[in-house]
């Protein structure tokens, strides 16, 4: 039975994108000798050639409230007219104070890996884990981040993996045992529980779609079996060249590290049981990962007025 139904009109949309504030190096290349697809990018600079670093923490706090709330509650808040204002500050504020207030959980990098599958993947995201969160300085369980699409009327399920090391390899190879462990567990509960999981708290579209989904998740169902599963992974990590090169030379030099980066990823997989598993892996170098998590830990901070 093919899946039919149009998922673009879930997309989130915004007037800004993404690719504002990064530049694309690669995209949708396959690394040699995979079933992995690779893309690149680089954060862009101002006028003053200033690192956009600043920009993109406005834009991803801008964007926090589409990634914490399904699109029925923010559709909610937006009916009354006269009230639209007030409802989406009170909604934006209480979507931040569900980002934890301790940098190392990587919240801001399963943000990133949210609007890389939305806006470059076209998937929107299936469930709004964010919103479950009771204590904000609890981890979100399972995968980083669920998302689906419509490919050629098969029901495709992207699961999420997002790391932010200053070490490159440490990244992908976390990234790589963490989606091993997450298919191919010795308990084999992780797919089950996060299946369950998806079940109970499916956000996406109306009533009709969600049943249409949880069909393909459903043992009993004549479609259970047939959705595709493929892995998504964003690894930032440190990149010392943009403190020492214009933009135009960090890209050229970029390009040539990027075929060392998929040695590293292809070495990565290839030891492993999802390497027969399709993998899209983001990769996006910073000046510095660690304090691009502090900064935007600071900016939720102070626009909750938490300490």
């Amino acid at each position: 039975m093919a899946f039919d139904f149009d998922l673009a009109s879930l997309l989130a949309t915004n007037s800004h994108k993404l690719d504002g504030y990064i530049h694309t190096l690669v995209d949708k290349e396959n690394i040699v000798g995979t079933n992995v697809v690779g893309y690149c990018h680089v954060l862009k600079r101002d006028s003053r050639k200033v690192v956009m670093i600043s920009e993109l923490l406005d834009y991803l706090i801008a964007r926090a409230i589409q990634y914490v709330f399904p699109p029925s509650k923010i559709k909610s808040a937006m009916t009354d007219d006269a009230s639209v204002a007030y409802n989406m500050s009170l909604m934006s504020r209480e979507a931040l104070g569900k980002f934890s207030s301790r940098g190392n959980l990587g919240e801001v990098g399963e943000l990133l890996l949210y609007l890389l599958a939305e806006e470059v993947l076209q998937s929107p995201q299936l469930i709004c884990k964010m919103s479950l969160k009771t204590n904000p300085n609890m981890p979100v369980h399972g995968r980083d981040g669920v998302h689906v699409s419509n490919r050629d009327g098969q029901l495709v399920l992207y699961w999420g993996e997002s790391k932010m090391h200053k070490n490159f390899s440490d990244g992908v190879r976390e990234a790589a045992n963490d989606l091993e462990a997450f298919f191919f567990s010795e308990e084999g509960t992780a797919l089950p529980d996060e299946l369950k999981l998806i079940k109970e708290h499916i956000s996406i579209g109306e009533a009709d779609l969600q049943d249409l989904i949880l069909g393909y998740l459903d043992p009993g169902s004549k479609q259970y079996g047939e959705a595709i599963y493929e892995g998504v992974c964003f690894i930032g990590f440190d990149e010392k060249g943009y403190d020492q090169l214009d933009h135009d030379s960090l890209v050229s030099t970029l390009s040539e590290s990027y075929k060392n980066w998929c040695e590293v990823i292809k070495k990565q997989v290839s030891g492993k049981k999802i390497k027969d598993f399709k993998l899209h892996f983001f990769l996006l170098p910073f000046p510095d990962v660690e304090h691009f998590r502090d900064e935007f830990v600071n900016r939720v901070s102070s626009l909750t007025l938490r300490k």
